[in-house]
C-alpha cells in the first residue's frame, strides 16, 4: 500500500488525478485512512467535487480516527462552506491529535471567531 500511495502522489503531481485516484483505491486495502484522505484531496482540488471530497474525508476518519490531516481537510471544506460549527469541531479534533500544527490552530481560531 505504501508503494501505491507513493506512486499516486507522484502521479497526482504530474496532473493525472484519475490515475492517482485509481492507485489510491488499490491502496485502501492496506492503508485505508491515508488512501481515503488523499482521494478526498483529489476530489476537492482536482475534480472540484466538494461533497465527494467531504465524504472521502469522513470515510478516512471512520477508517482511522487518529489522522489529524483528515480532520483538518474536512474542517477546511466545511469552513469554505461557512459551516462554522462543524468546521470548528473538525479543527478541534485535528488540534487534539496533533497540537504542533500551527495552521490547524490558526484555522481553529478563525472558525471559532466566525461561529460567534
Amino acid at each position: 500500500a505504501t508503494e501505491l500511495i507513493a506512486g499516486a502522489r507522484a502521479t497526482a503531481r504530474r496532473g493525472d488525478g484519475d490515475r492517482a485516484d485509481s492507485l489510491l483505491k488499490q491502496a485502501e486495502q492496506g492503508l485505508p485512512g491515508e488512501a481515503l484522505m488523499l482521494r478526498g484531496n483529489i476530489a476537492m482540488h482536482v475534480r472540484k467535487d466538494v461533497e465527494g471530497g467531504m465524504a472521502l474525508f469522513r470515510a478516512s476518519i471512520a477508517a482511522d480516527a487518529t489522522r489529524w490531516d483528515s480532520h483538518y481537510f474536512l474542517g477546511r471544506a466545511l469552513a469554505d462552506q461557512e459551516r462554522w460549527d462543524e468546521a470548528t469541531a473538525s479543527f478541534a479534533a485535528s488540534a487534539e491529535l496533533d497540537p504542533t500544527k500551527l495552521t490547524v490552530l490558526l484555522d481553529l481560531g478563525k472558525a471559532q471567531a466566525a461561529s460567534g
